[in-house]
């Protein structure tokens, strides 16, 4: 008999480390919504049984406090006098991906993702030269545990701005003209691609998850091209044109 997929939807809210919530995840922030479905370990395994509570485990064992770095945005230049940076601010959605492991010690997959909202602002240092950045902060991971299997999932934002380089992107299509500098373009609408392994996790289960920021005014890439004689930059999309509903990440370029 195939095995039953045990499911629920939940409001999270504040609880201590082995609590037992009888029907219910809990929820830090915005009351949120979401349902996260547990595959069975074989086909042959039997019906689940019925489980009553979810049990918090506490912090993900090898992050200090369950502190994990996720990246929430990133700027692409290949022109030497632009500047870019980047603001995430109150009350704006990152959507996380969400840990499940067959069981205590098993190997986790990514099953899902779960949205938690900012509550502070934090502005990244602006940058001068052709560096390509990823912008990361912090957010808060916990391991849950439900009916034999073990879950992680962000529980809240903790803050904070790390970077990292990157290289430049290639043979962009998707560009539209920026004037002749000195100039500067905003991003601040659309869907930002995925970054798949965005949330930097794999120390502690195995494997990085997901993470995905949408642009608004809350999070907004900031492109500056400083060259006075510059006869005209381009700003390109990777999915769709940057003034699109998707443009994906986002690169100045000559």
């Amino acid at each position: 008999m195939a095995g039953r997929i045990p499911s629920w939807t939940r409001l999270t809210k504040a609880r201590s480390r082995d609590a037992i919530a009888p029907d219910s995840l809990p929820h830090w922030g915005t009351p949120q919504a979401a349902t996260l479905h547990l595959m069975p370990v074989s086909a042959n395994e039997p019906n689940f049984p019925i489980c009553t509570g979810v049990i918090d485990a506490g912090p993900v064992v090898g992050s200090k406090d369950g502190v994990v770095h996720v990246t929430v945005g990133g700027t692409w230049t290949t022109m030497r006098q632009s500047t870019t940076w980047m603001t995430y601010g109150a009350n704006q959605s990152t959507s996380l991906g969400i840990g499940v492991a067959p069981s205590v010690g098993g190997n986790f997959t990514e099953s899902g993702t779960v949205t938690v909202t900012s509550g502070l602002k934090e502005t990244f240092k602006k940058h001068t030269g052709n560096l390509s950045r990823l912008y990361r902060t912090d957010f808060v991971y916990e391991l849950y545990r439900y009916c034999g299997h073990t879950f992680t999932e962000a529980k809240d934002w903790a803050g904070g701005k790390i970077y990292q380089n990157v290289t430049a992107l290639q043979n962009l299509t998707k560009c539209v003209p920026e004037g002749s500098g000195p100039a500067s373009s905003t991003v601040s609408k659309g869907s930002a691609a995925t970054f798949k392994g965005g949330v930097s996790i794999a120390g502690d289960i195995g494997i990085n998850l997901s993470a995905q920021t949408g642009y608004s005014a809350t999070a907004t890439l900031f492109f500056d091209d400083n060259n006075p004689n510059d006869p005209g930059a381009k700003l390109c999309g990777t999915t769709d044109f940057p003034g699109s509903a998707n443009p994906g990440w986002v690169q100045l370029e000559p």
